[in-house]
């Protein structure tokens, strides 16, 4: 990381604690940044900004890349899918997310089997629904929606994380 990052000679860093790649991860380490004096700001969707100049990249990069070695991610989210979380994701695509976009009126084609979907994530082409649905929401915003955001809150596209790691804390 610290190679990616432009760092000629990374300093050691201790980890504080793992957090999970959800909203709640990112929140940890934006907040770990906002602490070390980057003047980041929550957006109307929830998102976090921070305009940067070149002068400042340096600087920022090292102070990234020790938040991310205070907060890492858990190695178990870092880990490819197994069959269970391919399982899971597919369901939830299917039983929830499909339902959902379609219940808001929007037209989405039908999934895959199971084994096409398998097949497709295995050679680099996933199945990704949104990729139908957000031109469609898109020509609503601003209208019906504020922006994607606010749509992706209504139907989450991504698979909550108790789904894909049950024995998650």
């Amino acid at each position: 990381m610290a190679e990616e990052l432009g760092i000629e000679d990374p300093p050691m860093v201790s980890s504080i604690r793992e957090v999970s790649p959800d909203e709640e991860g990112l929140r940890v380490q934006t907040m770990c940044m906002v602490d070390k004096g980057w003047p980041y700001v929550q957006d109307r969707d929830g998102g976090w900004v921070l305009e940067l100049n070149a002068e400042q990249e340096e600087a920022f990069n090292l102070d990234s890349y020790v938040c991310q070695l205070q907060y890492p991610v858990a190695a178990r989210y870092r880990q490819p899918w197994g069959r269970e979380q391919l399982q899971a994701r597919y369901n939830y695509l299917t039983d929830t997310y499909l339902p959902c976009v379609r219940g808001q009126g929007y037209a989405v084609g039908d999934p895959p089997t199971f084994a096409v979907f398998l097949e497709g994530d295995s050679a680099g082409r996933p199945w990704i629904p949104s990729t139908e649905v957000m031109p469609q929401v898109l020509a609503d915003v601003p209208g019906r929606w504020a922006s994607w955001a606010e749509f992706d809150r209504t139907c989450p596209q991504a698979t909550p994380l108790d789904l894909l790691y049950p024995s998650s804390p």
